[in-house]
């Protein structure tokens, strides 16, 4: 069995069994290597699959009438893409791979087994969908509402906040992989904008920024600023069922499997 950034996601909520442990590392045993502008999920696809991303950045892409690209998420170590989409036949969207990466593709079926077999499980992951919805949903308001040097400093302490999670940052510095066209397509900013709003967090010691890593040297003064309340690592759990895994009837631990898609997409 081994130790994965989803398996760390889980076990900060959570004190696994054995059992448990050995059921989500089933749905990694297929490890696949990715490269930086890799199409992961085209949009339209019959979404058959959903992907455990073992390392690297992932984002969601969709295209304005005006042909304008807007990134409407980003997927970092530890969780689970797709999910979001697990009620629509087709994907809606472009995932792409931000940087090199691993991903980790699994039948959406397995959903079922782990539903049926591990309520625990399934009850945990429910509650992490709900938390990045809510995340989610904070980070529209920001776009809609907020100025935009408060936009970006929310956005940087939502990276920062997810990604402790699984303990790839345990810091106020992180690595921050997205180019200021990126950054810029997230916020609805253009890039030049972006640029400017760095520099002038820079220059006000706000930020400190180095081979594209970022260092809030006063977070918490940040989070006042814009009225950040960490979520990625406040999850209730008091509703949970006990813990159990039940045995599949083939003998297998873990989730039931189905042949790949040829094309090794979802």
């Amino acid at each position: 069995m081994t130790d994965s950034c989803l398996l760390r996601r889980l076990g900060l909520f959570l004190e696994l069994t054995e059992d448990e442990r050995a059921f989500i590392d089933t749905i990694e045993d297929s490890p696949r290597p990715m490269s930086r502008g890799d199409l992961l999920v085209p949009k339209g696809d019959n979404a058959r699959q959903l992907f455990v991303l073992k390392w690297g950045w992932a984002v969601v892409v969709a295209r304005e009438v005006t042909g304008r690209r807007a990134i409407l998420r980003v997927y970092l170590p530890g969780e689970v893409i797709g999910f979001a989409e697990i009620g629509s036949f087709v994907a809606p969207h472009d995932i792409v791979m931000l940087t090199d990466g691993v991903v980790c593709p699994f039948p959406r079926a397995s959903l079922g087994d782990i539903y049926d077999r591990a309520p625990r499980l399934s009850a945990l992951l429910t509650a992490l969908g709900s938390t990045e919805q809510v995340i989610l949903r904070e980070l529209l308001l920001a776009v809609g509402r907020m100025p935009a040097e408060d936009r970006l400093i929310l956005f940087l302490l939502t990276l920062i906040d997810r990604l402790s999670v699984t303990g790839v940052e345990r810091s106020s510095r992180f690595h921050l992989p997205m180019s200021q066209a990126e950054i810029g397509d997230t916020l609805s900013l253009t890039p030049v904008y972006v640029s400017r709003l760095l520099t002038r967090l820079r220059t006000q010691g706000t930020l400190e920024m180095a081979d594209r890593h970022v260092r809030m040297p006063d977070r918490a003064a940040l989070e006042r600023r814009v009225g950040y309340a960490p979520m990625a690592t406040r999850i209730d759990t008091s509703w949970f069922p006990a813990a159990r895994v039940e045995p599949a009837s083939n003998g297998r631990t873990g989730p039931r499997s189905t042949a790949p898609d040829p094309a090794g997409r979802a």
